[in-house]
This record gives C-alpha cells, structure tokens and sequence, in this order.
C-alpha cells in the first residue's frame, strides 16, 4: 500500500514539472521566433542599403530579349 500511495505523491510533483516546462518551452518559442524576425528585418535593410543592382533573371534562364524574340517568331508564324 506504501508504493501506491508513492505513485499517488508523486503526480503532483509530475504535474507541477509539466507545466514548469510548458511555461519555459514558450518562452524559448517566443525568443526564438522574435530573433528570426529580428535577423530578417537586418536582411531586409541591409538589401535596401545595397548599392548593387541584381539581376532581373535566374543564372542560366533565358534572358529577357531572348524571351521577346521567342514571342515575336510565335507571334510571326500564327
């Protein structure tokens, strides 16, 4: 009957470590999604701050008078 009333003492304590960690795995949730957000928004202004130009298309895709003289010769032939 002693180890039953053991098992019986113990849940509380269970219990009271459960919401212990609950309580600090959303804190580590909530730091954790403000650094992202934080790290994106220094993305962000560092790309607004850059002086270079990127491209308008992907390395290797056909570039944009390529594209236009494709359509024309389409365009041509209909």
């Amino acid at each position: 009957m002693g180890k039953l009333k053991e098992k019986f003492a113990v849940k509380p304590e269970l219990v009271e470590v459960e919401e212990k960690f609950e309580i600090l795995s959303n804190k580590i949730q909530n730091l954790v999604t403000n650094q992202e957000i934080d790290v994106k928004r220094a993305t962000i202004e560092q790309l607004r701050a850059s002086p270079v130009q990127l491209p308008t298309s992907e390395p290797g895709s056909p570039k944009l008078e390529e594209i236009s003289l494709k359509i024309q010769t389409i365009e041509f032939k209909s």
